[in-house]
């Protein structure tokens, strides 16, 4: 997806029909009044994905300009070397497992899978995302339910009242992207994790992930099949490279390339 596109109408259009899908179901007095607020939201939430910084780039440049999708494997198959799953995706990826945990170090590109996914789900019409990141909740009092009912559908209006709220989070067309997982204080992991599992099992038919590092626990969520972030291949280290740095800058990567062989 371009620039362009973002600022075209693309975007809304392909946002209306999954929105209009998520509140079929509303009275007709309200139902416009939900899908504009809930557009809106989403819009910015897009934009907000699309667009990101890197350690090169101090000012936000859209995504597709250096992201390379990046590859899973599935926790058990890491050791066989069983075949890699792309995460070009949201909708392929999530065709077979409602639940995903995805596991990599520090650096590997957890958030940065999060963002793509995010704006792949709206760009195929796939399903609505929200995006918590899990950081905020070691200073909230509240629970996981309160945070995204209060901070998330309530602050941004995305609902009438709780009966409207819990009608959407209930509808199976969410998909929600729950970043973070070991940025959670240990003295509130245990709480947390239970809180994650209990919202889960409250909201079974929507779609959801959590990334972590390893060696937190987050593998033990009895629902989620867990991936880890595959290591990339030297082509898509020499594309990945190249994609990183500007054009103008091609003998700089035709040395760093080099220097990876």
């Amino acid at each position: 997806m371009t620039i362009e596109a973002i600022s075209s109408k693309s975007i809304e259009d392909i946002l209306k029909v999954t929105i209009g899908s998520l509140v079929s179901s509303f009275q007709s007095n309200i139902k416009q009044i939900a899908l504009n607020r809930i557009l809106e939201f989403q819009i910015a939430e897009y934009k907000r994905n699309f667009y990101t910084k890197t350690l090169i780039h101090k000012d936000p440049i859209p995504l597709s300009d250096f992201y390379v999708p990046l590859h899973l494997i599935e926790e058990r198959f890491f050791f066989q070397k069983r075949k890699r799953i792309n995460t070009d995706s949201a909708k392929a990826l999530f065709s077979k497992n409602n639940y995903i945990t995805i596991i990599g170090n520090a650096g590997s590109g957890k958030s940065t899978i999060v963002k793509h996914l995010l704006c792949k789900s709206i760009e195929e019409s796939y399903l609505t995302p929200v995006k918590i990141e899990l950081r905020y909740l070691n200073e909230y009092s509240g629970t996981i339910y309160e945070y995204i009912f209060t901070e998330i559908f309530k602050f941004n209006v995305l609902g009438i009242d709780e009966k409207q709220i819990n009608k959407l989070l209930d509808s199976g067309k969410l998909v929600f992207f729950f970043d973070g997982y070991d940025e959670i204080n240990q003295k509130n992991k245990n709480t947390i994790t239970n809180q994650i599992d209990g919202f889960v099992k409250r909201y079974p038919k929507n779609k959801y992930l959590i990334t972590s590092r390893p060696h937190t626990n987050i593998d033990a969520l009895p629902l989620f099949k867990n991936y880890l972030v595959c290591e990339l291949e030297p082509d898509e280290i020499e594309l990945f490279i190249n994609k990183q740095l500007p054009t103008d800058e091609r003998e700089l990567a035709d040395k760093v390339i080099e220097a990876t062989k």
